[in-house]
């Protein structure tokens, strides 16, 4: 026993010799200074688990975010509780947690830029914990500091009465207190808070999005980056319970409302008292028992970050701002997987199929003139193509295309069209390269395409995706990292003196954009056919853009 207990000591003491050493910060708050003990690695120095604001939870669920300072020591050497998310085993209300990455031995003296990234997930799962190809891909080539976070999630973040009981878009204030706390403390990480940067992908870009268009957020970065996602997405902002109802229907499945109660909207505090003393895992049940679509939870408009249509905002961007923007090819083709590798010659693959599923879909509840927008999406992308029903391959290409296109690349493009039409510089994007070793089972020419997340591992992470990165590959992640890190640093992907063998053009009437590769070109008209639902749809629904 004695032995085994010297064994494990000198365990111990090898294991505290080969870990990381810690590192300390020490900032200035409101009440005096605290200290922030984070890890310095051979790679970088993180700063993860770092509380940004007091835990939502007992009364202050569905509430705004709260202010938290610093105080003491705070032990930030793991990452904290992610948001409530699945069955709600693994993850806690009690999440609003920050992480902080930098180059080693950076001081305040040091002043880099900020990049400021907010993770995806459809409003319902995902996280701010990063991996370590943040490194050498950003955080060190820059150099730059790095910042993710983690915010509300499903009923916990976007439960809303749609009136000032619970006005919701719980989530929208974890993103602005998150960005109060950067202003607040980054600068003791090496950090300037004059140059901060925010981006984000899928929901994570509408989140950026939403967060150009608040008012209330203006102040908070100098310029954001917008991957595959827009808050102009068909079904993402809600105006009414039309377009989503989930808050009322939750409400009746917990036995804390009638639908007769919520509808007559003179009960909403004693359904809320009634909510916030349900436990999380229940209202995880519950939840999970509803219907389930796309932008199941999602921001609505409001009286306080929202307060117009999402169009009138738009309009009062600030111009100063620049952005980059834009999408990957076939944004849908990972949700068709299935199909184009075992049910190609299906009744799925039809123009009748297409027709039915188009007029059943989520997304087009979102338009007022639902009937309207609907004949003119059919004859956009499904009649008269010249293809007999049972050419499955062609439409389900169609498919892919008209659902990347309505969910993803019309939205951003129409986005961009805003920002460009306010005189922002706006640098506009496709990923249209698939590497020949990728998506092995995917052998159809027609199908080999680049899917939802397809940029991300070119940015953050130093592998590939199920296949062995080639040259080319490579090639295309230094182009990935360099421009994303010269729009960081100075606001334009190719500044002048740049080394890179292309120059990445702002975005102009012709809607021109960089079409990424090993080979880099840019092009004009940005997937043409979307221009549907930039204009056309929009324009149906009686809201036209300026630039249409």
């Amino acid at each position: 026993m004695k032995l085994l207990s010297v064994s494990c000591l000198l365990l111990l003491h090898f294991a505290s010799v080969l870990a990381d050493p810690t590192y300390d910060v020490t900032v200035q708050t409101p009440n005096g200074s605290a200290t922030i003990r984070g890890i310095q690695h051979t790679y970088g120095t993180s700063f993860r688990g770092i509380r940004y604001a007091q835990p939502p939870v007992g009364l202050f669920r569905f509430g705004a975010a709260r202010r938290l300072d610093p105080v003491g020591l705070v032990e930030a050497q793991a990452y904290g509780n992610i948001c409530v998310q699945g069955d709600g085993r693994t993850s806690h209300e009690d999440c609003l947690f920050i992480n902080v990455y930098t180059p080693n031995n950076v001081t305040q003296a040091s002043k880099l830029p900020v990049y400021v990234y907010i993770h995806g997930g459809g409003f319902v799962e995902g996280g701010g914990n990063m991996g370590a190809g943040i490194y050498p891909n950003l955080v060190n080539k820059g150099p730059i500091v790095m910042v993710s976070i983690n915010y509300r999630l499903g009923p916990f973040g976007f439960f809303s009465t749609r009136q000032m009981t619970a006005p919701g878009n719980w989530a929208i204030s974890d993103w602005i207190e998150a960005l109060n706390w950067v202003q607040r403390y980054i600068s003791f990480f090496g950090g300037d808070p004059n140059r901060v940067t925010i981006g984000g992908q899928s929901s994570g870009a509408e989140a950026v999005s939403t967060l150009t268009l608040t008012p209330l957020a203006k102040n908070l970065f100098k310029q954001s980056i917008h991957e595959s996602g827009s808050a102009f997405g068909a079904a993402v902002m809600s105006y009414s319970e039309k377009t989503r109802s989930t808050s009322k229907q939750l409400s009746i499945k917990l036995g804390c409302a009638t639908s007769d109660q919520w509808d007559n909207g003179q009960s909403f505090g004693t359904i809320l008292t009634c909510l916030r003393n349900v436990t999380y895992d229940k209202i995880v049940a519950a939840d999970n028992s509803l219907p389930g679509h796309r932008m199941k939870w999602s921001i609505v408009q409001d009286n306080k970050y929202l307060t117009q249509r999402l169009e009138y905002l738009a309009l009062q961007r600030d111009p100063k701002k620049n952005v980059l923007i834009g999408d990957v090819h076939d944004e849908w083709l990972g949700w068709e997987m299935n199909n184009v590798l075992h049910n190609i010659n299906s009744s799925h693959n039809t123009a009748h199929q297409m027709r039915d599923d188009l007029s059943g879909s989520y997304e087009m509840t979102y338009w007022d003139n639902k009937q309207s927008v609907l004949v003119a999406a059919d004859n956009k992308y499904i009649n008269n193509q010249g293809w007999t029903d049972d050419n499955h391959r062609e439409w389900e290409a169609r498919r892919i295309q008209l659902w990347s296109e309505m969910v993803f690349i019309g939205p951003t493009l129409r986005d961009a069209a805003y920002f460009q039409y306010m005189k922002n510089n706006v640098y506009l994007y496709s990923l249209d390269w698939l590497s020949p070793p990728a998506l092995p089972l995917v052998t159809d020419p027609l199908f080999r395409g680049c899917e939802h997340t397809w940029e991300l591992q070119y940015i953050f992470s130093t592998s590939c995706n199920g296949f062995t990165c080639t040259a080319q590959d490579e090639i295309l992640r230094n182009y990935f990292t360099t421009t994303w890190l010269n729009f960081i640093i100075g606001g334009n992907p190719t500044p002048a003196g740049s080394p890179l063998p292309f120059k990445w053009l702002a975005m102009d009437s012709t809607n021109r954009f960089l079409s990424f590769s090993p080979n880099p070109k840019m092009q004009p008209h940005y997937h043409p056919d979307s221009m549907f639902w930039v204009c056309t749809a929009p324009t149906i629904d009686g809201y036209k853009g300026p630039f249409c």
